[in-house]
């Protein structure tokens, strides 16, 4: 029966035509006739009047298109009830805004009336761009970016205040008088139209001149008149430059190195242009500069490698897509059952490879795709993934997806004689997402890894097989990850690592070497990054040998980073990590570091405002695949940075 009456009302709204449409939207967003019963939106579908329309999660949002061309677009964790739609010239369209946040485009057309009802106000406009918020026992905001904005109080007993593009009006928690207007800056109306750009405030005309009744004293020469100060910008600009040495294995090289950085919105840009060289003797010849190869421009696809070796990176992302090449210093594939925070710059500065990473998502369906050398494509790994309940409640967000990855390099002594490679299948499960900081997805991956050795004459298509399953998510201050892990028959978790490139011909030997090693364990991960201040972040897997064989060896990680964002304390920032693979919780105390490890850090002291003094260092370790020797390795420098 209850279902009987909903569906009439839909019907007579249908029939009478005062509905708006729904357009374009992200995330699982949902409409209600009754208040109670959710169901998910479709897109152009006809939201009737007394309908609830809402957002549940902060990074999603839905677009309402009303008849008259009008657009609002709710932002995040938003619940919205249309109230009335215009019909005609003696009546309005009004929406009342339950809690949340919305931002309007009115076309400028003859007639068009809307009003945003809130708990405690009112705005009523005529062909604008302006935005709304509001929260219960908070209070909200009225921002107008383009036109005029009346606002006034519910009961409409107060004199209007009126707004004008470049205001803001504060609204109450509970009813009460409405303080007057006030300027609003930039950020807080692009927080609302991302599509606003500052302009210098018009200089207002004049009054005419009062004649006195009394005789004025000699005027004074005028004040100087001021020029308006710059509008902040989204984003960003600067430059550094760096004068010092770098220790290249084990060789002291000079270097003069530039480093302009541009973020602008979504995208952004960072180039290195590095000369090494031994003396001053030796910068007029290029041909002795260590890096002359990238400099040399010797042909056509030769020049383009160049070119590109001069980018640090380029990267664009949105809501649905992240595109980035060059330098990559953290690449997952899926959960990270195959590839796990991948960097192709571990031995940066001395090897420079351009990486490139691609993720899209259309909700429905979407891919990722990586390489740690777009040039050579030597390594690189693709997931692919569906939602195939996209748009029911609670399943609607789960997804399945199958992934791979290959290296054809695995032993750099014997190119194309060798490939290992890996596949595998997944699904997660979002249990909630209420915002960006408080969310939880359950998952599960299922992988094997193989291998071609045309100099061994050995081969296989499955090497085992691993499985995962766990937890991951924010609980506001604390991210989380905490993971079961089984892996049979010599099967690598994370076969492609943070620090895969120094140990890419150690793994490939264990893959094939290792017959019959089965573990189990688990992984814990946490953290978090505080904006404005720094983060910390700690990681550690502990697996056991579900028994104990001659080629058993430890399969332990460790990672622990701390790091101190420019600005919080006057005299400098900086970070430091260190990094273990294959040891026993006892090597910590007993050789630290040691096999596996990775030690680096970055401190920058301020010499002057604007102007830092850095230091550089990294150390890692590696087994020589010829001796078997282990050898550690260490980049450093002193980097001077100036920015503005």
């Amino acid at each position: 029966m209850k279902r009987a009456i909903i569906a009439s009302f839909f019907l007579i709204g249908l029939l009478f035509g005062n509905t708006v449409k729904v357009g374009n939207f992200i995330g699982n967003c949902q409409y209600s006739l009754d208040g109670q019963n959710w169901q998910n939106v479709e897109y152009d579908m006809e939201i009737p009047v007394s309908a609830y329309v809402r957002v549940p999660a902060n990074n999603d949002s839905l677009e309402l298109i009303l008849g008259d061309g009008s657009s609002i677009q709710l932002i995040g964790n938003t619940v919205l009830q249309v109230a009335s739609i215009q019909k005609d010239a003696s009546s309005k369209s009004m929406l009342k805004l339950v809690l949340g946040k919305l931002f309007a485009k009115i076309p400028k057309k003859k007639g068009v009336v809307l009003e945003i009802e809130t708990e405690t106000a009112v705005a009523a406009v005529r062909g604008t761009r302006f935005g709304v918020s509001f929260f219960p026992s908070e209070g909200g905001l009225v921002v107008v970016s383009e036109g005029s904005v009346e606002v006034v109080d519910p009961a409409r007993t107060q004199t209007p205040k009126l707004l004008k593009a470049g205001e803001k009006l504060l609204l109450p928690a509970t009813v009460a008088p409405l303080p007057n207007p006030q300027p609003a800056s930039p950020e807080e109306i692009i927080s609302f139209d991302e599509e606003y750009k500052p302009t210098e405030t018009p200089q207002k005309e004049p009054s005419p001149p009062v004649q006195p009744t009394t005789p004025l004293p000699s005027p004074e020469p005028s004040p100087k008149k001021e020029t308006p100060a710059p509008q902040p910008k989204k984003g960003g600009f600067s430059f550094d430059w760096a004068l010092g040495g770098e220790n290249i294995d084990g060789q002291i090289w000079n270097k003069i190195v530039l480093s302009p950085v541009l973020r602008l919105g979504g995208f952004g840009v960072g180039l290195y242009i590095p000369i090494y060289f031994i003396s001053l003797d030796d910068f007029g010849y290029p041909s002795r500069w260590y890096n002359y190869n990238e400099w040399d421009f010797a042909s056509p696809v030769d020049s383009l490698h160049d070119l590109f070796l001069k980018i640090r990176f380029l990267e664009y992302q949105n809501k649905w897509l992240f595109f980035r090449i060059g330098s990559l210093p953290n690449m997952t594939l899926g959960h990270g059952i195959l590839i796990n925070n991948y960097a192709n710059d571990l031995e940066f500065p001395a090897v420079r490879k351009i990486g490139g990473q691609l993720n899209l998502d259309f909700q429905r369906a979407g891919f990722e795709i990586l390489t740690g050398n777009a040039f050579s494509w030597d390594m690189a790994g693709a997931r692919f993934f569906i939602r195939p309940f996209y748009g029911t409640a609670f399943i609607g967000r789960l997804g399945i997806g199958v992934s791979g990855f290959y290296d054809r390099i695995p032993v750099a002594l014997y190119t194309n004689q060798q490939i290992v490679f890996g596949y595998g299948a997944d699904i997660d499960l979002p249990v909630f997402e209420i915002s960006e900081d408080l969310y939880m997805v359950l998952y599960s991956d299922i992988a094997t890894l193989g291998y071609q050795d045309k100099e061994l004459g050995m081969s296989t298509n499955m090497k085992g097989f691993g499985w995962a399953s766990g937890l991951k998510g924010s609980l506001v201050v604390l991210d989380f990850r905490a993971e079961y892990r089984y892996l049979k028959e010599g099967f690598l978790m994370s076969y492609v690592d943070s620090f895969y490139d120094a140990s890419r011909s150690q793994k490939y030997a264990r893959l094939l070497f290792t017959e019959s090693e089965d573990y189990s364990g688990f992984l814990l991960e946490a953290g978090k990054t505080f904006k404005g201040l720094g983060w910390v972040s700690m990681r550690y897997e502990h697996l056991f040998p579900l028994y104990e064989t001659n080629l058993t060896v430890n399969m332990n990680t460790l990672h622990m980073e701390a790091g101190l964002e420019k600005g919080v304390i006057k005299w400098g920032y900086g970070s430091i990590a260190y990094d273990r693979v294959n040891f026993n919780l006892g090597d910590l105390f007993t050789s630290f570091p040691g096999e596996g490890s990775i030690v680096s850090a970055q401190v920058y002291y301020a010499v002057s405002p604007g102007a830092f003094l850095g230091i550089q260092f990294k150390r890692y370790y590696e087994i020589d695949p010829l001796t078997g020797a282990l050898t550690a390795k260490d980049t450093f420098g002193i980097t001077t940075q100036m920015g503005f």
